[in-house]
């Protein structure tokens, strides 16, 4: 159940009828298209729509990575659209406004502020990216970057991109008000620390954090291994965690 997860997303429609994989596509792909075509280019006007797709499409692509406004209109000029930094910027934001993509900032750990441009694009659902994009598969780790992204929203945190004093990346700082102060965890998520590099690599960040706050590793491990305070957890089983 978790692999056809993380294949083809979590839309509800699909959850609770067993259409075959063709099916479940062309359903996903319409839903996208439905997006782009009602709640963007009509609603708004858009006069250049391939131009608002090929946005769009490079979103869905990079999913979980790290791109400017610059990168966009130089790829979309080798594609041959001649565009603007703030046309890229203005489309983004209308697929941020139409639920297809969730923008999140990176916050300076040691600062603690946000750090202007410098966040990352998800998208609402990966289901999406793998109707219009595929090779959900073959993208793993962006995949389940974007599966913990969306349960920690949905479990009501603020979600934000970490970056230590060294300039290591957290995956996620998730943050929300309680009662008795603040909850606030920092995560790192991998497809698997198969050896000590990997591991070296995904808990170093966490281990330059000099707070109490709790710090989890998530993977698809199945043998776990705790370093200096830091949780590794089954990335399945803490999604089933209530």
């Amino acid at each position: 159940m978790f692999q056809q997860y993380v294949l083809e997303g979590g839309m509800p429609f699909l959850s609770v009828n067993q259409f075959e994989f063709s099916a479940r596509k062309t359903y996903l792909s319409d839903v996208y298209n439905s997006i782009i075509l009602k709640d963007v280019i009509q609603r708004e006007k858009i006069r250049e729509p391939e131009l608002l797709k090929r946005i769009f499409s490079f979103a869905l692509a990079n999913t979980g990575r790290a791109f400017s406004a610059n990168s966009v209109v130089k790829f979309l000029k080798n594609e041959g659209f001649n565009t603007t930094v703030s046309t890229v910027i203005n489309y983004l934001q209308l697929g941020v406004t139409s639920f297809a993509f969730i923008p999140i900032p990176k916050y300076s750990v040691k600062d603690k502020k946000h750090l202007a441009n410098q966040g990352k694009y998800y998208v609402i659902d990966h289901g999406l990216r793998q109707a219009i994009i595929g090779k959900n598969d073959g993208n793993i780790e962006l995949i389940l970057e974007n599966i913990v992204l969306i349960e920690l929203i949905a479990r009501g945190y603020d979600v934000f991109i970490g970056s230590t004093a060294s300039g290591f990346e957290v995956d996620f700082i998730a943050e929300k008000r309680t009662e008795t102060g603040v909850d606030r965890q920092y995560f790192q998520v991998c497809m698997m620390m198969i050896d000590e590099k990997t591991r070296n690599r995904e808990f170093r960040s966490l281990e330059e954090i000099n707070d109490a706050y709790p710090k989890k590793v998530l993977s698809l491990d199945n043998f776990l291994s705790d370093r200096n305070g830091i949780r590794h957890l089954n990335l399945v089983d803490w999604l089933l965690d209530k």
